[in-house]
Protein backbone atom coordinates (compact mmCIF):
# COMPACT_ATOMS: atom_id res chain seq x y z
CA UNK A 1 0.00 0.00 0.00
CA UNK A 2 1.17 3.49 -1.21
CA UNK A 3 1.54 6.43 1.40
CA UNK A 4 -1.14 9.09 0.95
CA UNK A 5 1.95 11.51 0.41
CA UNK A 6 3.55 9.07 -2.45
CA UNK A 7 -0.08 9.24 -3.90
CA UNK A 8 -0.90 12.84 -3.65
CA UNK A 9 2.44 13.18 -5.76
CA UNK A 10 1.77 10.39 -8.42
CA UNK A 11 -1.80 12.50 -8.94
CA UNK A 12 0.05 15.52 -9.50
CA UNK A 13 2.13 14.29 -12.08
CA UNK A 14 -0.39 12.75 -13.85
CA UNK A 15 1.01 9.22 -13.59
CA UNK A 16 -2.82 7.97 -11.88
CA UNK A 17 -5.76 9.45 -12.20
CA UNK A 18 -8.17 10.62 -9.12
CA UNK A 19 -10.56 8.10 -10.29
CA UNK A 20 -8.03 5.20 -11.15
CA UNK A 21 -6.80 5.92 -7.33
CA UNK A 22 -10.50 5.47 -5.97
CA UNK A 23 -11.16 2.80 -7.80
CA UNK A 24 -8.33 0.88 -6.11
CA UNK A 25 -9.53 1.69 -2.66
CA UNK A 26 -13.26 0.53 -3.60
CA UNK A 27 -11.94 -2.94 -4.76
CA UNK A 28 -10.21 -3.35 -1.19
CA UNK A 29 -13.36 -2.05 0.24
CA UNK A 30 -15.25 -5.52 -0.51
CA UNK A 31 -13.10 -6.62 2.34
CA UNK A 32 -14.21 -4.81 5.07
CA UNK A 33 -17.33 -7.96 5.01
CA UNK A 34 -14.62 -9.63 8.04
CA UNK A 35 -13.52 -5.90 9.30
CA UNK A 36 -16.78 -4.04 9.59
CA UNK A 37 -14.86 -0.56 9.72
CA UNK A 38 -17.19 0.97 7.90
CA UNK A 39 -21.34 2.07 9.20
CA UNK A 40 -22.17 4.13 5.73
CA UNK A 41 -20.49 3.66 2.58
CA UNK A 42 -20.90 6.56 -0.06
CA UNK A 43 -18.89 4.56 -3.10
CA UNK A 44 -21.93 6.58 -5.75
CA UNK A 45 -20.91 9.85 -4.12
CA UNK A 46 -17.78 9.18 -4.43
CA UNK A 47 -17.34 8.31 -7.68
CA UNK A 48 -19.23 11.46 -9.08
CA UNK A 49 -16.75 13.56 -7.07
CA UNK A 50 -13.82 12.25 -8.53
CA UNK A 51 -13.88 13.83 -11.64
CA UNK A 52 -14.36 17.80 -9.79
CA UNK A 53 -12.33 17.53 -6.74
CA UNK A 54 -10.76 21.14 -5.90
CA UNK A 55 -7.52 21.79 -6.53
CA UNK A 56 -5.84 21.72 -3.07
CA UNK A 57 -3.06 19.64 -0.92
CA UNK A 58 -5.11 16.74 -0.86
CA UNK A 59 -6.06 16.74 -4.27
CA UNK A 60 -7.45 13.07 -4.53
CA UNK A 61 -6.69 11.67 -1.41
CA UNK A 62 -9.64 9.50 0.43
CA UNK A 63 -10.77 10.26 3.42
CA UNK A 64 -12.96 8.13 5.76
CA UNK A 65 -15.05 9.98 9.10
CA UNK A 66 -15.43 8.90 12.27
CA UNK A 67 -19.54 8.51 12.48
CA UNK A 68 -19.56 11.36 15.31
CA UNK A 69 -18.77 14.05 12.69
CA UNK A 70 -21.55 15.29 10.55
CA UNK A 71 -21.22 15.09 6.66
CA UNK A 72 -24.02 16.63 4.74
CA UNK A 73 -26.48 13.81 3.54
CA UNK A 74 -25.03 10.86 5.39
CA UNK A 75 -25.85 9.41 8.47
CA UNK A 76 -24.47 10.63 11.96
CA UNK A 77 -25.20 7.58 14.22
CA UNK A 78 -22.71 7.70 16.88
CA UNK A 79 -22.97 4.01 16.21
CA UNK A 80 -26.03 4.24 18.74
CA UNK A 81 -29.48 3.08 18.08
CA UNK A 82 -30.95 6.55 19.21
CA UNK A 83 -29.65 7.87 16.20
CA UNK A 84 -29.55 4.94 13.47
CA UNK A 85 -31.83 6.60 11.07
CA UNK A 86 -30.32 10.53 11.52
CA UNK A 87 -29.03 12.35 8.54
CA UNK A 88 -26.57 15.18 8.64
CA UNK A 89 -28.22 18.42 7.60
CA UNK A 90 -25.05 20.21 7.63
CA UNK A 91 -20.82 19.68 7.31
CA UNK A 92 -18.94 20.06 10.35
CA UNK A 93 -15.75 22.76 10.31
CA UNK A 94 -13.64 19.95 9.32
CA UNK A 95 -15.76 18.18 7.06
CA UNK A 96 -15.56 21.47 5.13
CA UNK A 97 -11.85 21.70 5.22
CA UNK A 98 -11.59 18.91 3.81
CA UNK A 99 -13.59 18.91 1.10
CA UNK A 100 -11.76 22.19 0.13
CA UNK A 101 -8.38 20.66 0.27
CA UNK A 102 -9.11 18.42 -2.73
CA UNK A 103 -9.56 15.43 -1.23
CA UNK A 104 -12.52 12.87 -1.70
CA UNK A 105 -14.73 11.22 1.66
CA UNK A 106 -15.59 7.63 1.00
CA UNK A 107 -18.26 7.32 4.27
CA UNK A 108 -18.34 6.76 7.88
CA UNK A 109 -16.52 4.88 10.08
CA UNK A 110 -17.95 2.74 12.87
CA UNK A 111 -17.01 3.33 16.59
CA UNK A 112 -17.81 2.64 20.30
CA UNK A 113 -21.18 4.07 21.22
CA UNK A 114 -21.24 7.75 21.36
CA UNK A 115 -17.07 7.07 21.64
CA UNK A 116 -17.35 5.54 25.19
CA UNK A 117 -15.42 2.29 25.05
CA UNK A 118 -11.60 1.03 24.39
CA UNK A 119 -12.49 -1.44 22.05
CA UNK A 120 -15.24 -0.49 19.17
CA UNK A 121 -17.14 -3.54 21.29
CA UNK A 122 -20.34 -1.11 21.92
CA UNK A 123 -21.43 -0.16 18.44
CA UNK A 124 -24.95 -0.63 17.61
CA UNK A 125 -23.76 -1.82 14.36
CA UNK A 126 -21.39 -4.35 15.93
CA UNK A 127 -17.89 -4.84 17.00
CA UNK A 128 -14.95 -3.46 14.52
CA UNK A 129 -12.20 -6.65 14.14
CA UNK A 130 -8.74 -5.87 14.16
CA UNK A 131 -7.27 -5.93 10.67
CA UNK A 132 -4.15 -7.41 11.10
CA UNK A 133 -6.14 -10.84 13.57
CA UNK A 134 -9.62 -10.69 13.34
CA UNK A 135 -10.06 -12.32 16.65
CA UNK A 136 -8.88 -9.50 18.53
CA UNK A 137 -10.32 -5.89 19.10
CA UNK A 138 -9.22 -2.94 17.43
CA UNK A 139 -9.47 -0.42 20.10
CA UNK A 140 -11.33 2.51 20.48
CA UNK A 141 -13.39 4.39 20.44
CA UNK A 142 -11.96 5.34 16.23
CA UNK A 143 -11.44 1.71 16.02
CA UNK A 144 -13.08 2.04 12.78
CA UNK A 145 -11.16 5.05 11.70
CA UNK A 146 -7.79 3.33 12.70
CA UNK A 147 -9.15 -0.33 10.97
CA UNK A 148 -9.84 1.28 7.59
CA UNK A 149 -6.56 2.98 7.61
CA UNK A 150 -4.44 -0.04 8.12
CA UNK A 151 -6.61 -2.33 5.92
CA UNK A 152 -5.99 0.93 3.16
CA UNK A 153 -9.79 1.48 2.47
CA UNK A 154 -8.35 5.11 3.16
CA UNK A 155 -5.70 6.98 2.69
CA UNK A 156 -6.10 8.69 5.89
CA UNK A 157 -8.68 9.36 8.31
CA UNK A 158 -10.64 11.44 11.15
CA UNK A 159 -10.89 10.03 14.68
CA UNK A 160 -11.88 12.10 17.81
CA UNK A 161 -10.11 11.42 20.82
CA UNK A 162 -11.15 12.12 24.55
CA UNK A 163 -8.60 9.94 26.35
CA UNK A 164 -6.84 8.11 23.84
CA UNK A 165 -9.26 6.85 21.33
CA UNK A 166 -7.19 7.70 18.41
CA UNK A 167 -4.12 6.66 19.85
CA UNK A 168 -4.99 3.16 21.68
CA UNK A 169 -6.75 2.08 18.61
CA UNK A 170 -3.63 3.70 16.51
CA UNK A 171 -1.39 1.28 18.51
CA UNK A 172 -3.76 -1.75 18.07
CA UNK A 173 -3.76 -1.67 14.72
CA UNK A 174 0.18 -0.38 13.69
CA UNK A 175 -1.09 2.82 12.21
CA UNK A 176 0.01 6.52 13.73
CA UNK A 177 -2.62 8.21 15.27
CA UNK A 178 -2.24 12.03 16.13
CA UNK A 179 -4.16 14.33 18.99
CA UNK A 180 -3.41 17.80 18.75
CA UNK A 181 -3.26 20.13 21.12
CA UNK A 182 -6.59 20.72 22.72
CA UNK A 183 -8.19 23.36 20.79
CA UNK A 184 -6.22 23.54 17.22
CA UNK A 185 -8.89 21.50 15.24
CA UNK A 186 -12.71 23.22 15.54
CA UNK A 187 -15.32 20.85 17.29
CA UNK A 188 -18.35 22.00 15.00
CA UNK A 189 -20.17 19.38 14.08
CA UNK A 190 -18.51 16.91 16.39
CA UNK A 191 -21.05 15.19 18.16
CA UNK A 192 -19.49 15.75 21.80
CA UNK A 193 -18.91 13.28 24.72
CA UNK A 194 -17.07 15.17 27.44
CA UNK A 195 -16.99 19.01 25.69
CA UNK A 196 -13.42 20.12 27.57
CA UNK A 197 -11.47 16.90 26.84
CA UNK A 198 -13.17 16.42 23.06
CA UNK A 199 -10.41 16.77 20.58
CA UNK A 200 -10.30 16.06 16.54
CA UNK A 201 -7.27 13.84 15.77
CA UNK A 202 -5.94 12.19 12.57
CA UNK A 203 -4.69 8.84 11.39
CA UNK A 204 -2.44 7.92 8.93
CA UNK A 205 0.11 5.06 7.72
CA UNK A 206 2.86 7.51 8.41
CA UNK A 207 3.66 10.78 10.73
CA UNK A 208 4.28 12.48 7.46
CA UNK A 209 0.02 11.46 5.96
CA UNK A 210 -1.51 11.73 9.86
CA UNK A 211 0.52 15.26 9.98
CA UNK A 212 -0.41 16.15 6.49
CA UNK A 213 -4.53 15.71 6.95
CA UNK A 214 -4.03 17.61 10.34
CA UNK A 215 -2.62 20.58 8.37
CA UNK A 216 -5.84 20.81 6.31
CA UNK A 217 -8.47 20.71 9.26
CA UNK A 218 -6.23 23.24 11.13
CA UNK A 219 -7.90 26.16 9.69
CA UNK A 220 -10.00 29.56 11.69
CA UNK A 221 -13.37 29.18 12.33
CA UNK A 222 -15.88 31.82 13.83
CA UNK A 223 -17.89 28.77 14.65
CA UNK A 224 -16.25 27.15 17.82
CA UNK A 225 -15.11 29.32 20.40
CA UNK A 226 -12.21 27.25 21.93
CA UNK A 227 -10.44 26.91 18.58
CA UNK A 228 -6.46 28.26 19.20
CA UNK A 229 -4.29 29.11 16.69
CA UNK A 230 -1.10 25.90 16.12
CA UNK A 231 1.58 26.90 13.66
CA UNK A 232 1.82 23.37 11.94
CA UNK A 233 4.45 24.05 9.25
CA UNK A 234 5.55 21.11 6.34
CA UNK A 235 7.77 18.15 7.95
CA UNK A 236 11.05 17.66 6.85
CA UNK A 237 11.84 16.06 3.28
CA UNK A 238 13.57 13.20 4.14
CA UNK A 239 13.93 10.29 6.89
CA UNK A 240 17.52 11.48 6.86
CA UNK A 241 16.88 14.80 7.98
CA UNK A 242 14.59 13.31 10.69
CA UNK A 243 17.16 11.70 12.11
CA UNK A 244 19.54 14.18 12.04
CA UNK A 245 16.81 16.79 14.02
CA UNK A 246 16.68 14.27 16.62
CA UNK A 247 20.54 14.61 17.95
CA UNK A 248 20.41 16.76 21.37
CA UNK A 249 16.79 16.36 21.94
CA UNK A 250 15.94 16.08 25.51
CA UNK A 251 12.99 13.34 25.79
CA UNK A 252 11.57 12.24 29.49
CA UNK A 253 10.80 9.21 30.76
CA UNK A 254 9.19 8.41 33.89
CA UNK A 255 10.65 7.43 36.99
CA UNK A 256 7.89 5.67 38.74
CA UNK A 257 6.95 3.53 35.11
CA UNK A 258 8.56 -0.04 37.06
CA UNK A 259 5.52 0.48 39.02
CA UNK A 260 3.20 -0.28 36.41
CA UNK A 261 2.49 -3.81 34.97
CA UNK A 262 3.23 -3.47 31.08
CA UNK A 263 2.72 -6.81 29.22
CA UNK A 264 6.17 -7.93 28.31
CA UNK A 265 6.43 -7.44 24.74
CA UNK A 266 5.09 -3.94 25.57
CA UNK A 267 8.19 -3.25 28.01
CA UNK A 268 10.36 -4.52 25.54
CA UNK A 269 9.38 -2.20 22.91
CA UNK A 270 9.41 0.65 25.19
CA UNK A 271 13.42 -0.36 26.45
CA UNK A 272 14.17 -1.07 23.01
CA UNK A 273 12.89 2.24 21.76
CA UNK A 274 15.38 3.72 24.37
CA UNK A 275 17.72 2.53 23.27
CA UNK A 276 17.53 3.07 19.74
CA UNK A 277 16.51 7.27 20.67
CA UNK A 278 20.27 7.14 22.79
CA UNK A 279 21.49 5.79 19.79
CA UNK A 280 21.03 8.05 18.12
CA UNK A 281 21.64 11.51 19.96
CA UNK A 282 18.47 11.67 22.40
CA UNK A 283 18.75 12.39 25.66
CA UNK A 284 17.00 10.42 27.68
CA UNK A 285 16.09 12.00 31.48
CA UNK A 286 13.76 10.72 34.23
CA UNK A 287 10.88 12.83 35.59
CA UNK A 288 8.80 12.14 39.03
CA UNK A 289 5.20 12.25 37.22
CA UNK A 290 3.11 12.81 40.37
CA UNK A 291 -0.48 12.32 39.89
CA UNK A 292 -0.24 9.25 37.08
CA UNK A 293 -1.61 7.13 40.17
CA UNK A 294 -5.01 9.31 39.82
CA UNK A 295 -5.11 10.30 36.49
CA UNK A 296 -7.88 7.75 35.30
CA UNK A 297 -9.97 7.89 38.90
CA UNK A 298 -10.10 11.97 37.46
CA UNK A 299 -10.77 11.29 34.01
CA UNK A 300 -13.60 9.06 34.25
CA UNK A 301 -15.11 11.43 36.77
CA UNK A 302 -14.59 14.49 34.76
CA UNK A 303 -15.87 12.67 31.75
CA UNK A 304 -19.04 10.97 32.80
CA UNK A 305 -19.99 14.02 34.66
CA UNK A 306 -19.79 15.83 31.24
CA UNK A 307 -21.14 12.88 29.08
CA UNK A 308 -24.86 13.01 31.22
CA UNK A 309 -25.15 16.35 30.75
CA UNK A 310 -24.61 16.39 26.85
CA UNK A 311 -26.73 13.23 26.08
CA UNK A 312 -29.36 14.85 28.03
CA UNK A 313 -30.42 16.50 24.47
CA UNK A 314 -30.95 12.65 22.94
CA UNK A 315 -34.73 12.29 24.36
CA UNK A 316 -36.29 10.83 21.30
CA UNK A 317 -38.18 14.14 20.80
CA UNK A 318 -35.61 16.13 18.99
CA UNK A 319 -34.12 13.04 17.26
CA UNK A 320 -34.62 9.43 17.04
CA UNK A 321 -37.11 7.81 18.83
CA UNK A 322 -39.89 5.51 18.65
CA UNK A 323 -43.84 6.34 18.53
CA UNK A 324 -44.77 8.57 21.21
CA UNK A 325 -47.30 7.18 24.03
CA UNK A 326 -48.17 7.81 27.70
CA UNK A 327 -46.92 10.68 29.33
CA UNK A 328 -43.66 12.55 28.39
CA UNK A 329 -41.59 10.95 31.29
CA UNK A 330 -42.91 7.39 30.12
CA UNK A 331 -42.04 8.18 26.96
CA UNK A 332 -38.45 9.49 27.63
CA UNK A 333 -37.77 6.47 29.65
CA UNK A 334 -38.64 4.29 26.85
CA UNK A 335 -36.60 6.07 24.41
CA UNK A 336 -33.55 6.26 26.39
CA UNK A 337 -33.72 2.57 27.47
CA UNK A 338 -34.14 1.44 24.18
CA UNK A 339 -31.62 4.16 22.36
CA UNK A 340 -28.85 3.58 24.51
CA UNK A 341 -26.32 0.55 25.16
CA UNK A 342 -25.79 -0.47 28.89
CA UNK A 343 -22.52 1.16 28.47
CA UNK A 344 -24.35 4.52 27.82
CA UNK A 345 -26.27 4.23 30.42
CA UNK A 346 -23.80 3.56 32.84
CA UNK A 347 -21.90 6.13 32.27
CA UNK A 348 -24.86 8.76 32.24
CA UNK A 349 -25.90 7.50 35.45
CA UNK A 350 -22.23 7.36 37.22
CA UNK A 351 -22.14 11.33 35.69
CA UNK A 352 -25.59 12.19 37.37
CA UNK A 353 -24.32 10.63 40.61
CA UNK A 354 -21.18 12.27 40.35
CA UNK A 355 -22.88 15.71 39.71
CA UNK A 356 -25.36 15.23 42.73
CA UNK A 357 -25.91 17.78 45.49
CA UNK A 358 -24.60 15.55 47.75
CA UNK A 359 -21.41 13.93 46.16
CA UNK A 360 -20.42 16.81 43.94
CA UNK A 361 -17.58 18.47 45.96
CA UNK A 362 -16.34 15.18 47.01
CA UNK A 363 -16.07 13.78 43.63
CA UNK A 364 -16.27 16.43 40.99
CA UNK A 365 -14.59 19.30 42.98
CA UNK A 366 -11.51 17.00 43.77
CA UNK A 367 -11.07 15.56 40.11
CA UNK A 368 -10.92 19.57 38.98
CA UNK A 369 -8.08 19.84 41.78
CA UNK A 370 -6.26 16.64 40.41
CA UNK A 371 -6.79 17.93 37.01
CA UNK A 372 -5.04 21.30 37.65
CA UNK A 373 -2.15 19.32 39.42
CA UNK A 374 -1.72 17.11 36.19
CA UNK A 375 -1.61 20.17 33.97
CA UNK A 376 0.98 22.23 36.40
CA UNK A 377 2.66 18.64 36.33
CA UNK A 378 3.45 18.74 32.45
CA UNK A 379 4.03 22.22 32.42
CA UNK A 380 6.89 21.67 34.89
CA UNK A 381 8.30 18.90 32.98
CA UNK A 382 8.24 20.70 29.88
CA UNK A 383 10.71 23.17 31.38
CA UNK A 384 13.35 20.77 30.75
CA UNK A 385 12.24 18.51 27.86
CA UNK A 386 11.38 18.87 24.51
CA UNK A 387 8.86 15.55 24.79
CA UNK A 388 7.95 12.61 27.39
CA UNK A 389 7.92 8.83 25.93
CA UNK A 390 6.09 6.43 27.40
CA UNK A 391 3.84 3.56 25.53
CA UNK A 392 0.52 4.43 24.20
CA UNK A 393 -0.97 1.39 25.90
CA UNK A 394 -0.16 -1.04 29.09
CA UNK A 395 -0.59 -4.31 26.63
CA UNK A 396 -1.27 -5.58 23.13
CA UNK A 397 -4.74 -5.78 21.37
CA UNK A 398 -6.99 -8.34 23.43
CA UNK A 399 -9.66 -11.05 22.13
CA UNK A 400 -12.93 -9.62 21.10
CA UNK A 401 -15.07 -10.29 24.13
CA UNK A 402 -12.21 -11.17 26.44
CA UNK A 403 -12.93 -7.84 28.76
CA UNK A 404 -16.21 -6.51 27.90
CA UNK A 405 -17.99 -7.11 30.95
CA UNK A 406 -14.99 -5.96 33.11
CA UNK A 407 -15.42 -2.42 33.14
CA UNK A 408 -12.30 -1.81 35.78
CA UNK A 409 -10.31 -3.57 33.43
CA UNK A 410 -11.02 -1.82 30.24
CA UNK A 411 -10.18 1.63 32.32
CA UNK A 412 -7.19 0.36 33.34
CA UNK A 413 -6.16 -0.05 29.25
CA UNK A 414 -6.64 4.03 29.43
CA UNK A 415 -3.83 4.39 32.07
CA UNK A 416 -1.04 6.27 29.84
CA UNK A 417 -3.55 8.40 27.54
CA UNK A 418 -5.73 9.87 29.99
CA UNK A 419 -3.50 12.72 31.14
CA UNK A 420 -2.78 13.95 27.93
CA UNK A 421 -6.28 14.89 27.56
CA UNK A 422 -7.10 16.15 31.38
CA UNK A 423 -3.82 18.59 30.04
CA UNK A 424 -4.84 19.67 26.62
CA UNK A 425 -1.63 18.85 25.29
CA UNK A 426 -0.28 17.05 21.99
CA UNK A 427 0.08 13.41 21.58
CA UNK A 428 1.17 10.96 18.76
CA UNK A 429 1.40 6.80 18.41
CA UNK A 430 4.14 5.69 16.45
CA UNK A 431 3.99 1.70 15.91
CA UNK A 432 7.15 0.17 16.87
CA UNK A 433 7.57 -2.17 13.92
CA UNK A 434 8.12 -1.10 10.08
CA UNK A 435 5.99 -4.17 9.24
CA UNK A 436 2.22 -4.11 9.65
CA UNK A 437 1.99 -6.75 12.87
CA UNK A 438 0.91 -6.37 16.10
CA UNK A 439 3.20 -4.49 18.33
CA UNK A 440 2.99 -1.85 20.97
CA UNK A 441 2.81 2.01 19.79
CA UNK A 442 4.92 4.39 21.48
CA UNK A 443 3.56 7.61 22.54
CA UNK A 444 5.47 11.27 22.56
CA UNK A 445 3.94 14.35 24.40
CA UNK A 446 4.42 17.89 24.11
CA UNK A 447 4.06 21.14 25.34
CA UNK A 448 0.62 22.72 24.17
CA UNK A 449 1.55 24.28 20.82
CA UNK A 450 4.01 22.18 20.15
CA UNK A 451 2.54 19.83 17.61
CA UNK A 452 4.97 20.56 14.47
CA UNK A 453 8.20 19.69 17.44
CA UNK A 454 5.71 16.98 18.55
CA UNK A 455 5.44 15.25 14.62
CA UNK A 456 9.17 15.90 14.33
CA UNK A 457 10.19 13.81 16.84
CA UNK A 458 7.77 11.08 15.91
CA UNK A 459 9.17 10.84 12.43
CA UNK A 460 12.54 10.90 13.34
CA UNK A 461 11.45 7.68 15.85
CA UNK A 462 9.96 6.40 12.85
CA UNK A 463 12.45 6.62 10.42
CA UNK A 464 14.74 5.13 13.14
CA UNK A 465 12.58 2.27 12.94
CA UNK A 466 12.28 1.68 9.54
CA UNK A 467 16.01 1.79 9.09
CA UNK A 468 16.47 -0.59 12.01
CA UNK A 469 14.46 -3.02 10.64
CA UNK A 470 16.44 -3.18 7.24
Amino acid sequence: MRYLHETIKLIKDGKISEKEHLEELIDRVKEDEKINSFITLDIEGARKRADKLPDGPLHGAIVGIKDNVNVKGLKTTCASRMLSDFTSVYDADITKFIRESGANILGKLNMDEFAMGSSNETSFFGPVKNPIDNTLVPGGSSGGSAAAVSMGFVDVSIGTDTGGSVRQPSSFCSVVGVKPTYGAVSRYGVTSLANTFDTVGTIGRCVKDAYLLLQNINKNTTHDMTKIAVELPDLYSSDEEAIAALKGKKIAIYKNFNDFHFEEPVRKAYENSIDLLIENGVQIVEEEFKYMDYAVGCYYNLIDSECSSNLSRFDGIRYAGVEFKGSVEEYMTEVRSLGFSDEVKRRILLGMYILSSDNRDQFYGKAQLIREGIKEDYDRIFKKVDAILTPTAIELPFKLGSKFSDTRKMMEGDLLTVATNIAGVPAISVPTSAKREINPGMQFIADKKNDYKLASIAMGFEAIIKENAR
